[in-house]
């Protein structure tokens, strides 16, 4: 009886052994560490990388052979870090990036790697406010140095170049053709007093008397003074050409106008003729249907 209750409780307690065994060492080989996240209090903008931290504490009595940081559901790392010693304590920056402004709620997965065993940790969630990018600062223009002040500004000595003016056009006018000159008539010589003196008488009828003897030429101031009497005489003749012809102008556009009205006066009287004859006509028709 003994033997047979020994035998059943040695078979019980290696039942037992076998059954714990797997259990205790998968147990063993567990990596156990914590995480919490964290961010610097500043302003973050689109665009801009936001850098969170993430604490790592190694609580497990074995060294921890390697760290990667993921984005939920993420297959890529975004920060790795080495082996974590038993006890220690560790920070390990993350950047991250937001393409929309407003709160965003963060966190991250982290897993550890011990003898290729994977062990993977959820950080806490924190909320981090993204503000719209700022309006560029226009850059203020530096003010002008004195030398670029002394090109830039006009010389007072400097003399203003004058625009171009278009010379008048002047119109063509009938210049008069001066008459020519009429030749200077000799003044006549003063005749003497024949009856106070009496010539002699000529023994040779023959000679020449003084009276016979041709007249001296005028003189050069005698034929410009002459010349300068006439000049008045052909400006005033050019004057009443043009007075002339502006009158003739002046004369025909009278008549061109006359002549418009006179036409514009026939049309309507042709027009009026016109519309009476279709009015007759149509009062004849009208008359006609209702006989």
């Amino acid at each position: 009886m003994k033997s047979k209750f020994l035998k059943v409780i040695a078979a019980v307690v290696l039942a037992l052994v076998m059954m714990f065994l797997p259990i205790a060492s998968v147990h063993a080989d567990d990596i156990e560490f914590v995480v919490s996240l964290s961010q610097s209090r500043r302003l973050n903008y689109v665009g801009e990388e936001v850098e969170f931290t993430v604490k790592v504490i190694n609580t497990d009595i074995k060294m921890m052979d390697e760290l990667r940081i993921y984005n939920i559901g993420g297959r890529t790392a975004i920060a790795t870090h080495g082996s974590i010693n038993p006890g220690e304590i560790v920070y390990v920056a993350v950047p991250k990036v937001f393409d929309t402004a407003g709160s965003h709620s963060v966190k991250f997965e982290v897993k550890g790697i011990r003898d290729g065993v994977w062990e993977t940790v959820i950080t806490n969630t924190i909320t981090v406010t993204v503000n719209e990018p700022p309006a560029p600062t226009p850059t203020p223009t530096p003010a002008p140095t004195p030398s670029e002040r002394a090109t830039s500004e006009p010389s007072p000595t400097a003399t203003p170049t004058p625009e171009p003016t278009s010379a008048p056009t002047e119109e063509p006018t009938t210049k008069p053709t001066p008459a020519p000159a009429a030749a200077a008539t000799p003044e006549p010589a003063p005749a003497e007093d024949a009856a106070t003196e009496t010539a002699p008488e000529s023994k040779d009828e023959d000679t020449p008397g003084p009276a016979d003897e041709p007249q001296p030429a005028s003189t050069p101031e005698e034929q410009a003074a002459a010349l300068a009497a006439s000049e008045p005489d052909d400006r005033s003749g050019g004057e009443t050409q043009q007075a002339q012809a502006q009158a003739a102008g002046t004369e025909t556009e009278q008549n061109k106008t006359s002549q418009t009205w006179l036409y514009i006066v026939i049309a309507a009287a042709g027009a009026a003729l016109v519309a009476a004859a279709a009015i007759t006509t149509n009062w004849m028709r009208k008359k006609k249907r209702h006989d």
